[in-house]
């Protein structure tokens, strides 16, 4: 990323609503140049800053207008409470495999990519699946169906949906997921398989539910893919 002096600005319209997208430069406490991204949008407004290595800075949201405010606290140290929260996993059905997942003998109509997510309300904005590049993706099939979920998580995942008769019937590098094509479980739009560094194997399935409109993370590694719209479907 090469840092420069010029403002960029892009509007998108979601459900006749503006969203406003403004990119500039801003200077940090610490004397840093850093790129600063400002999502103005109708649940309020995201602000980011990345140094010139994609090292993130900060992150905050306010839900009022945006004004010119320099943030003093970098990401790395914020520090989260213990909160309980219910955890889902989530079917996404394969409508385009690229020929790779049918090609091991999985029936289209009956394959799916698994999410696992904490955040069940940002589902409706969800427009992505991502997988690590790197880590290796197993094609498993039980009772008549077929998941996609990342090796080293599929048996805790199987076992939490009490699924202990199953194969493995393909295995498949996360770089080879990408740009397949999923359907979005209740609303009629497609979720793009999409690959990300962020992703991690310390939990879930591997398959990360990506919403670009409510996570940094997500905004971020969707920003690399020019087909995905950024939904925010708050009032």
């Amino acid at each position: 990323m090469k840092l420069d002096e010029k403002t960029i600005e892009k509007k998108y319209i979601y459900k006749g609503r503006i969203i406003n997208v403004r990119t500039d430069t801003a200077e940090l406490p610490n004397g840093k140049q850093a790129l600063r991204e400002v999502v103005e949008h109708p649940g309020g407004v995201t602000v980011a800053a990345l140094t010139d290595n994609d090292e993130l800075m900060f992150v905050r949201q306010f839900r009022y207008p945006y004004s010119e405010v320099l943030l003093e606290l970098p990401a790395g140290k914020l520090e989260y409470g213990e909160d309980p929260c219910h955890s889902i996993y989530v079917k996404f059905r394969v409508t385009d495999d690229m020929g790779k997942l049918s090609a091991m003998g999985a029936e289209l109509d009956k394959t799916y990519f698994v999410i696992w997510t904490t955040t069940t309300w940002t589902l409706p904005a969800n427009v992505a699946i991502c997988v690590g590049p790197n880590y290796e993706y197993s094609l498993l099939k039980a009772n008549g169906e077929y998941y996609v979920m990342a090796t080293d998580l599929a048996p805790q995942a199987m076992a939490d949906a009490g699924i202990t008769d199953y194969e493995t019937v393909g295995i498949i590098r996360g770089s080879e997921l990408e740009y397949m094509k999923t359907a979005h479980p209740f609303i009629d739009r497609t979720s793009l398989v999409i690959v990300g560094d962020h992703v991690t194997l310390e939990s879930g399935t591997g398959c990360v539910h990506t919403a670009p409109g409510h996570g940094v993370d997500d905004f971020i590694v969707c920003k690399k893919y020019k087909e995905i719209p950024i939904v925010v479907p708050v009032d």
